[in-house]
């Protein structure tokens, strides 16, 4: 991309907290916020930050640059915005795309989930299908090129038919399962069928870490378990193919891939080995997922993780949270 034909866009980060601008800092190796994401990028130029502490803002705009704002129509005002970072703690998402709707922008760049209830999803997805505003979540392992890598893998048949799986996840269903199931979908496609086994409040009083049983399209079993987030943190997949076994761990920073081979002991028996242990540019995929805009908006690339996606992880974690009250 040459510097003198790159086009810049414009960009407000609403929410100047750790996931918005303070996780990192500039010139760090890893990339873990929307500020660094976007101020590292070549195609966008940080308009600033508006937050409902105007400090936060202010500190937030003196690492990152840009201006501080009081309040949206301040920055919409002053500035021609072109991309919308929505950074702000879940149940603050629903409003602000409400209001978001009404205003002159290209996309918007929400955090995960969409909103804190399935009728407010369905209601914004509504909403946005007749906009010309487009949504992309931001579901970090969407954005990974060997994750990407590794779902194509997985599309094209190389490892053979999925035969089960099992997901660790805790703090909160929405909070931090969505990732998780989010995950699933991309990887194997539509869950056909959930049954509720278990149940925990780890951290949030109105998003408890459920356990279940899901079945995929296929008739395949896939096992959701929450582990207890006061124990320790921990976010991993196991999914079993026919000739293929892999494993995400250490929260997908990881890929382990295991082959099947005759048991070189025990006639006829066939074991999964390791053959590969591949480190993921997770830590980057808040970057990744800025230059999919940047294609998108430059070059009408389509978004990898839209908002029928948000919508349909937040239905099926919609079906689990019915199930508690069965």
């Amino acid at each position: 991309m040459e510097e003198e034909n790159t086009r810049i866009y414009n960009v407000l980060i609403i929410g100047a907290g750790k996931i918005g601008a303070f996780f990192d800092q500039p010139g760090s190796e890893n990339i873990l916020t929307h500020a660094h994401a976007f101020a590292a990028h070549p195609g966008f130029q940080l308009a600033g930050f508006v937050d409902s502490d105007t400090g936060q803002a202010q500190k937030a705009a003196s690492i990152w640059g840009g201006e501080y704002f009081n309040n949206l129509d301040e920055a919409l005002h002053k500035y021609r915005v072109d991309v919308v970072c929505l950074a702000v703690p879940d149940e603050y998402h629903y409003p602000y795309l409400q209001e978001l709707a009404h205003r002159n922008i290209n996309i918007i760049f929400a955090e995960k989930p969409l909103t804190k209830t399935l009728p407010e999803a369905r209601e914004i997805k509504q909403r946005y299908s007749s906009l010309p505003i487009s949504v992309q979540l931001n579901y970090s392992r969407r954005f990974v090129p060997e994750i990407i890598t590794l779902r194509n893998n997985i599309r094209d048949g190389l490892y053979g038919r999925y035969l089960s799986g099992t997901g660790y996840y805790g703090k909160g269903l929405l909070h931090n399962g969505s990732h998780l199931l989010d995950l699933l979908l991309s990887l194997l496609g539509d869950v056909s069928d959930c049954r509720l086994t278990g149940v925990i409040n780890d951290f949030y009083d109105d998003d408890p870490s459920v356990s279940a049983v899901l079945t995929m399209a296929e008739g395949t079993p896939f096992f959701l378990q929450s582990i207890d987030c006061r124990a320790y943190t921990i976010f991993e997949m196991d999914l079993l193919f026919e000739r293929r076994r892999v494993r995400l761990i250490d929260s997908g920073f990881v890929i382990e891939e295991y082959e099947i081979r005759e048991s070189p002991l025990f006639a006829g028996y066939r074991n999964p080995l390791v053959v590969s242990e591949q480190r993921t540019s997770l830590s980057k995929s808040i970057y990744y997922a800025a230059e999919n805009i940047y294609q998108h908006l430059d070059k009408g690339e389509e978004l990898l993780c839209r908002l029928d996606d948000g919508v349909k992880v937040l239905s099926l974690c919609w079906q689990l949270k019915e199930g508690l009250q069965v």
